[in-house]
């Protein structure tokens, strides 16, 4: 997972509007400079190889958080105001297109299983992308 997550590190930095990447660990949200990108991870094992080396099957859940102190998307507000609030979406579009489809030494190529908008009462705003990939394990190597 080191390896995934320091990928998936590379790929954010490459979006220069994003302030903050961690891994999820039940922070406070309001620790966190924004935008701000939480990653975790689940592993399941899948088959064995002929070699004896063992296959994961991995997610990656990107969760990437705004302040949306201000913003206000209501058809209503004037145009300027809803074009700066929905920014966020952009970031988001950026973000995907750095992270789908990439694939590291150890990893294949990610591939996204879904994004949902967060539904939230506090103060934030949130929007979750959930990537796939796969990887061998050699165990050969730990020998």
């Amino acid at each position: 997972m080191k390896a995934l997550y320091e990928l998936i590190i590379e790929r954010v930095s490459l979006v220069p509007e994003i302030r903050w990447v961690d891994k999820k660990n039940n922070q406070d949200d309001k620790s966190i400079k924004y935008p701000g990108v939480l990653v975790s991870f689940s592993s399941e094992q899948k088959d064995i190889t002929e070699d004896g080396d063992q296959e994961h099957a991995i997610t990656a859940t990107v969760t990437v958080i705004f302040d949306r102190t201000g913003l206000r998307t209501s058809s209503a507000v004037s145009d300027t105001m809803f074009a700066r609030s929905l920014e966020y979406e952009q970031i988001c579009s950026d973000l995907y297109k750095k992270l789908q489809g990439y694939s590291g030494l150890y990893f294949e190529a990610l591939s996204c299983r879904s994004i949902v908008d967060d539904n939230r009462s506090d103060g934030f705003l949130s929007k979750t992308m959930i990537f796939e990939t796969t990887c061998i394990t050699e165990y050969r190597d730990w020998e």
